[in-house]
């Protein structure tokens, strides 16, 4: 399969032009031989479906006979068909879902492997520092969008792969039951077939309404899951700031809207249900009367029960023509936007078609020759943009402008300087492709040399869901020397020997067991351990302490591993580098670039004494390093991220999904709903028993004799009754269902947003949205669905078996030893169901992958690692075909053994009704035989729903597991602090340890300070001392003991959305909401804009924009989620702007400016210096020490422990 799909998608690759052939076309072309197997194997089926109907027809014909004896002969293969007939339909349609299933399977794993490979080649939709002229469908998520293109769309391709069944099948069946008819009833079928056509157009009309309702639910749907996706993606920033209960009632009024539009489709659809179940009825009638009244015919047994059968085919036939046509739509829709995904985004230049000069730029990216393998540029500018084939011509537009030439010197460091937003990332990303560029006058090339490959450290870290060796090696053969040493250079020691695990610690989904600059440090090692000659560093450095920093400065960009090697440093920290650095090329905010030649020092300055070095490497003894052979690149199927429970029973969940319908009368919906079904199964059974009745009567009356009317007015009362019934029935059940599908998903969302912090660390973001998404869709609709059908047919079936058992008693033996086997093999089922991995499981680890894949694009292409994700790509699309195809063949497995049984049990009652020793009549053998029919397809109906309903309630227990976690203290009357409270940001803190977990481990040990109210304090300490911990201690996001006391009062009195409102932290990684500035700073429509604008001038976001011919941004500027359009300084100014406005007493910043150039940090720090109240406390977490030296205290932690306080009072004077 491997090598099939990775052949097949090439050659799909090789025809990308959209001028050449639809991917349609070229998908038929490949399946071609497929699909005739399918079109020979739905022949079979459509003919045998209709052996049961002639053969039921035949022997009632035999008994109704006078003479018998000269047709007995011919009875025997009449009941034969009934078994080989069934028998023959079963094999066929096992054989054309086998075959179906397999073109489907095939058909995902091409596609989904050529949009993985496309989308290794594509151009980053958005870059930073250009959020101000992009328009807002330019800076949607470009990554849910390809991640709904490989799941949703793929799902509805492979669901058109059954489109023989709309262009074949269905038009044969209603050709092939219209002349069957024809040849039961006579002409009158021509007033059945009129008036079923007469109820199609409501059909479609319903049909039409569907679709109308289920868009504006889809819409609503849609704005509550983007609401979600941006509350959960931030959830740690909504519960540092308070907004828990905020952000929950925004969501719940959007579930209100969309439950609004599921209760509208409910409607309809019940009203859908009861037309496609009374229009076979009373197309019968219509033609019964019509065969009756105006032919003046006898209607016998021979003629009811087959027409009833072929009637309920027809109809069916019909309302699957109108749904599979959808169907075939909705998936033809899909391949079209795949098609347009293929051929339309924009790649990177280096492989747009080279007979497109104006597009095209060889992977070099030169014009004329360049000098040899040197890196650099020459009059060339870079734009993020290109439209119609040309860089944005906007003036505001971002624009990396090289005027003249820049070299950048080899085998040594070079060093990239300047303001935040100037472009400094943007050189590292135009030297690797990732940027458009444009020819300044005759002679502009640049180059990055890949013959001795590249090794990039991006500045937000990229990390891989494996262990931490796998993430340093990343493909790599394993040298343990070399190994060690990077660690060590790496100042990886220590976080290392703090795992249990040692560096085989699976560090989860993006690195989330780590801090950030231990993930800063991992990339950095990649790239030190990686064979590359050029090592491009964005600002690693940002994230680290002081102490660290000058231990990797020192230790690694001076080390050996280092030397011979060119690097492109960006970064900040100009003092601690410069002596390292041979070359620096410093961006000014203005645009123009400055380069110089530097020395480096030749006996460089070490600030880490003996002690501290032996500390060191004794760390790194401390690290399990085993023996690992050399191998290619190793991905993790994310055991750090499994969510698997472990199989509960089945009735578990039914129990709880039944208290939930129940409301507070559990009992009385289960027995209003039971025997609401009930009933609707008694009058159904009822009908088919008065329409033998009335048969009956033409065998000793004449037709004329016969009291139409009578029958005709009866048969109108039970359908009557039939309609109550199932309308009663179903409207009950779907209001119950309703108020469940709400208390579910608030409970839920009540769960979620109140859980602890760490929970919320260690749980993917993906799985928080698919649980309140996926799951509660299913909740909404398919499960309780499946629950409805499940039901309908156990009382279906034990009414048929006892309408049997009525005529004929003894058969009741048979049916005890067929019910026996049906249930053993429907165990062995469901068992072998419960070992396989559902459809959604097997697929996650490729959507993982594609997903880590799609986050890390621009490292990818780097390192030159495209053939390393590819082939990991064909391995865990395999993996996910052999499920899907085991889990096929299981089905195959039960459908031909309990179309056997079914088989069997027909075709013996018929053999035992015909020659058994009490003869019944036609009518009631024709009864019966309908009853077996019926009884067999609710058996194989209530098997493959009760899969369905397995799978459905596997969502439902995922939702419990979220309902059951752990939650923070609810808000209480007792805990709302005074209205005045607090009127200043005085701290005492009193002997407080903290944990992360109840039973975890002290992370804090007896801590104890007191902060007045107004003063400025550092706290500061190597990575991992506790000093965000301490942060969130004060806030209650972790397990505190001892006395905290804001203000005066204790803070474990009061209730925690109170407490957090009244401080506001300014985390280590800005979060930001995708929309516009305005809605970032105030989501919830709070303030005015002249307060918004003062707070961005405050913060210092202006003076990055001082200079003409850069984008200002303004509250309208638009911010793509997660702020990905915008730096990273930037981000974290925003984010600043955004705390100051809350207007808290205590102002918390966790290295809220590491990642912003010196003069903004000091513009910052004397805006909090002078803009804020003498009341507000600042706290401010820092690495920069120059960034708190005019502070009034700096408190040092080590591993937990306030080791000191140092008054710097004597720094105002």
């Amino acid at each position: 399969m491997g090598i099939w799909i990775g052949e097949h998608s090439q050659q799909f690759q090789l025809s990308n032009d959209p001028s050449s052939s639809s991917l349609l076309w070229n998908l038929l072309r490949h399946f071609i031989r497929d699909f005739a197997v399918v079109f020979l194997a739905l022949t079979l089926t459509t003919i045998a479906s209709f052996s049961a109907p002639i053969g039921v027809n035949k022997i009632l014909k035999y008994l109704e006979a006078d003479d018998q004896d000269t047709s007995i002969r011919y009875v025997w293969f009449w009941v034969l068909l009934l078994f080989f007939g069934p028998m023959t339909q079963a094999i066929s349609k096992q054989w054309h879902r086998r075959v179906e299933t397999d073109i489907q399977g095939r058909l995902q794993a091409l596609l989904s492997q050529l949009v993985f490979e496309h989308s290794l080649r594509i151009r980053i939709p958005t870059g930073p520092s250009h959020a101000a002229f992009r328009p807002l469908q330019d800076v949607d998520n470009f990554t849910g969008k390809v991640y709904n293109l490989i799941s949703a769309d793929l799902d509805r391709i492979a669901e058109g792969v059954d489109f023989l069944s709309v262009v074949f099948q269905a038009p044969l069946q209603v050709v092939l039951c219209t002349i069957l008819l024809r040849q039961i009833l006579g002409w009158s079928v021509v007033v059945g077939i009129v008036t079923m056509l007469a109820f199609c157009p409501l059909a479609i009309r319903i049909g039409t309404k569907v679709r109308t309702l289920t868009a504006r639910k889809m819409k609503v749907t849609d704005a509550r899951a983007e609401i979600l996706c941006e509350a959960v993606n931030v959830l740690r920033m909504i519960k540092l700031f308070g907004w828990e209960r905020k952000m929950t009632q925004k969501i719940e009024n959007k579930r209100e809207q969309e439950l609004y539009w599921l209760w509208e489709m409910k409607i309809v659809k019940i009203f859908s249900g009861l037309v496609s179940i009374i229009v076979p009825a009373i197309t019968m009638l219509a033609t019964f009367a019509t065969y009756t009244l105006l032919l003046t015919q006898g209607l016998n047994a021979s003629k009811i029960f087959p027409s009833m059968a072929i009637f309920s085919m027809l109809w069916e036939q019909l309302g699957n023509l109108a749904w599979r046509s959808a169907v075939v739509i909705e998936s033809k829709v899909s391949l079209d936007r795949l098609n347009d995904f293929l051929y339309n985004t924009e790649l990177l230049d280096q492989y747009k078609l080279p007979n497109e000069p104006d597009k095209y730029v060889r992977h070099t990216g030169h014009w004329e020759q360049y000098r040899d393998n040197s890196i650099g540029f020459r009059n060339t500018t870079f734009t993020w943009e290109v439209q119609d084939g040309c860089p944005s011509a906007s003036p505001q537009a971002f624009r990396l402008q090289i005027e003249g030439e820049l070299l950048f010197r080899p085998n040594c460091i070079n060093l990239i300087i300047g303001p935040t937003g100037s472009g400094k990332t943007s050189m590292l990303m135009a030297l690797l492709g990732e940027m458009h560029p444009t020819k300044s006058n005759f002679g502009s090339w640049f180059n990055l040399p890949r013959d001795s490959r590249v090794a990039y450290v991006a500045q937000e870290s990229w990390i891989l869901n494996a262990t931490i060796r796998e993430n340093i090696l990343f493909g790599s053969p394993y040298d343990e020397h070399r190994y060690k040493k990077v660690i060590f250079q790496c100042a990886l020691q220590q976080d290392i020997a703090s795992f249990e695990a040692g560096d085989m610690t699976e560090i989860g989904e993006s690195g989330r067991a780590l801090s950030g600059g231990q993930k800063a440090r991992i990339t950095l090692a990649r790239a030190i351990y990686s064979s590359a000659a050029i090592l491009l560093v964005d600002d690693v450095l940002s994230g680290l302490d002081a102490r660290t920093t000058s231990w990797v400065v020192n230790q690694c960009f001076r080390g050996d591993l280092v030397q011979g090697r060119t690097v492109l440093l960006v970064t900040h920290h100009m003092e601690t580098t410069f002596p390292v650095a041979s070359f620096v090329v410093s961006i000014h905010s203005d645009g123009d670039i400055e380069t110089w030649e530097t020395t480096p020092v030749c006996n460089p300055f070490d600030s880490f004494d003996s002690s501290e070095r032996d500390y060191f490497e004794a760390c790194s003894e401390l690290i399990e390093v085993g023996k690992c052979q050399a191998k290619s690149l190793v991905f993790d199927d994310g055991a750090f991220i499994e969510e698997k429970t472990e199989p509960r029973e089945i009735w578990c969940s039914l129990k709880f999904i039944l208290s939930e319908l129940g409301g507070s009368h559990p009992r009385l919906f289960i027995f209003v709903w039971i025997s609401g079904m009930l009933a609707t199964e008694l009058v159904i059974t009822l009908e088919a028993w008065f329409l033998g009745l009335w048969g009956s009567q033409y065998q000793d009356h004449l037709p004329s004799e016969v009291k139409l009317s009578f029958y005709i007015s009866i048969f109108s009362v039970l359908l009557a009754a039939y309609i109550v019934t199932t309308t009663g029935t179903a409207f009950y059940y779907n209001h119950c269902s309703m108020d469940a599908s709400r208390t579910i998903h608030t409970n839920l969302i009540n769960s979620i947003f109140r859980a602890p912090l760490k929970w919320i660390v260690e749980t993917p973001s993906a799985l928080v949205i698919s649980r309140c998404i996926k799951d509660i869709g299913t909740v909404d609709g398919p499960m309780v669905q499946a629950m409805l059908y499940f039901s309908m047919q156990l009382i279906g079936m034990s009414v048929k078996l006892g309408a049997i058992i009525v005529f004929s008693p003894l058969f009741i033996f048979p049916s005890v030893f067929v019910a026996f086997v049906a249930f053993y093999l429907g165990r062995i089922y469901i068992k072998a169901r419960m070992l396989l991995e559902s459809a959604s499981d097997a697929r996650a680890p490729f959507l993982s992958h594609f997903s880590a894949a799609l986050g890390g694009l621009v490292s990818i292409r780097a390192y030159g690692a495209q053939n390393a994700f590819r082939k990991e790509s064909l391995k865990r699309i395999n993996i996910c075909n052999e499920s899907s195809q085991k889990s096929a063949e299981l089905n195959h497995w039960i459908g031909l053994r309990l179309n056997f049984l079914g088989a069997l049990f027909t075709s013996g009652l018929a053999l035992y009704l015909v020659y058994g020793p009490y003869y019944i009549g036609a009518a009631n053998t024709g009864f019966s035989l309908n009853m077996s029919l019926n009884l067999c397809t609710c058996v194989i109906s209530a098997i493959d729903i009760l899969d369905e309903l397995e799978g459905e309630l596997q969502g439902l227990e995922r939702i419990q597991n979220y309902t059951d976690i752990d939650r923070e203290a609810d808000s209480t009357e007792s805990g709302k602090p005074p209205s005045s409270w607090p009127t200043s940001g005085d701290l005492c803190v009193e002997n407080v340890s903290a944990r992360y977990s109840k039973s975890g481990p002290e992370i804090l040990h007896s801590i104890s300070f007191h902060i007045t109210s107004g003063q400025r304090i550092g706290v500061v300490g190597r990575t991992g001392s506790g000093k965000s911990t301490l942060m969130l201690a004060l806030l209650r996001c972790i397990y505190t003991e001892g006395s905290i006391l804001y203000d005066g009062i204790a803070t474990g009195t009061i209730n925690l959305d109170a407490l957090r409102s009244s401080i506001t932290v300014i985390p280590q990684t800005p979060e930001l909401l995708g929309g516009t500035l305005r809605q970032n700073l105030d989501p919830f429509k709070q303030y005015d804009d002249l307060t918004l604008n003062c707070a961005l001038w405050k913060s210092g976001l202006f003076s990055l924009q001082q200079v003409a011919g850069h984008a200002r941004l303004s509250l309208d500027t638009m911010i793509s989620r997660s702020g990905s359009n915008v730096s990273v300084g930037e981000r974290q100014i925003i984010a600043l702007a955004r705390a100051m406005l809350r207007g808290s007493k205590v102002l918390i910043l966790d290295e809220a400016t590491a990642a912003i150039d010196y003069e903004t940090d000091a513009i910052i720090q004397r805006t909090l210096k002078n803009q804020l109240g003498p009341d507000v406390t600042v706290i401010t977490v820092a690495h920069r020490l120059h960034t708190i030296m005019d502070y009034d205290k700096i408190m040092v932690l080590d591993s937990g422990y306030l080791v000191g306080q140092i008054l710097l009072h004597f720094q105002k004077a």
